[in-house]
């Protein structure tokens, strides 16, 4: 029973971020900065707290913990943000990044470089290595952890890239997205636990959220935030967990355990019984 108690407890865990993401909002002159909570099946967002210091890139939410890029002025600097407090700790000062996440099955984050073009591998200490350059200009990006895809939001054809983790390069999946009227496409977010790339827009009266069909690039809407388009926006946190034993696994595991316990019980019957 306390096998059993113990897989379900994994399985339930592995959801607890599900429905939930944060955005990042910075004011121009890059004094301050608030983070928001957008849920993903209804577009509601509120604001959550007020950081204690201002970070003006990106975001990711990596294993319940919320990593920032851009916490010197500059496009610079990496550490972590408090959701609860709002503090911000400066992990490395140098780190050089505008879009910003993480691939769990690496243990690693990537980020653009400070002009949006090429691509970084970041450890946890925020010491970088350039894997290499593409001439689009991906403003933010996200990572598909299921199917080990990194995709980018491309500025100038106002599209979505598949970029390569292995070279930097990257692919056009599409080009032009067509929103609404006074809208354009904003930021990237990958949601793990949903396995769902999602999209915020900028312009009109508030921000929209949208889901991205990985096949076409193209968005669909779900609902309006409420965050109004005069709230600057520069980073939506993708939801990152590291890969946890299958289901099928673990409902093996639990079952040979059970099967092991019943044969322990049945021998110390039958030594009780000679």
């Amino acid at each position: 029973m306390r096998i059993l108690a113990v897989l379900a407890v994994l399985l339930c865990s592995s959801r607890a971020f599900a429905g939930t993401l944060y955005a990042l909002e910075t004011t121009s002159d890059e004094s301050s900065s608030r983070l928001w909570s957008v849920d993903t099946a209804t577009g509601q967002s509120n604001v959550v707290v007020a950081l204690s210091s201002p970070v003006d890139d990106d975001i990711v939410l990596f294993n319940g913990i919320l990593y920032g890029i851009g916490l010197v002025p500059g496009n610079l600097g990496f550490g972590t943000i408090d959701p609860t407090t709002g503090t911000v700790t400066l992990i490395n000062a140098g780190t050089v990044g505008q879009g910003f996440t993480a691939n769990p099955n690496l243990s690693v984050f990537y980020s653009t470089g400070s002009t949006g073009r090429g691509l970084n591998n970041i450890q946890f200490d925020g010491s970088s290595t350039r894997i290499g350059g593409h001439n689009d200009f991906d403003t933010d990006i996200a990572y598909d952890s299921r199917n080990d895809v990194l995709y980018g939001y491309e500025f100038a054809n106002s599209g979505i890239d598949i970029i390569s983790t292995t070279s930097g390069e990257a692919a056009q999946l599409s080009t032009h997205i067509i929103l609404p009227t006074g809208r354009q496409p904003g930021n990237l977010a990958y949601d793990s636990t949903d396995d769902t790339l999602y999209l915020i827009s900028v312009g009109a009266q508030t921000r929209d959220l949208y889901s991205i069909d990985r096949a076409t690039g193209l968005p669909t809407l779900i609902a309006p935030t409420g965050i109004p388009s005069s709230t600057r926006l520069v980073g939506f946190a993708d939801v990152q967990n590291t890969p946890e034993p299958s289901t099928a696994g673990l409902m093996g595991f639990a079952l040979a355990a059970v099967a092991v316990g019943r044969w322990c019980r049945a021998r110390r019957t039958a030594n009780r019984s000679n």
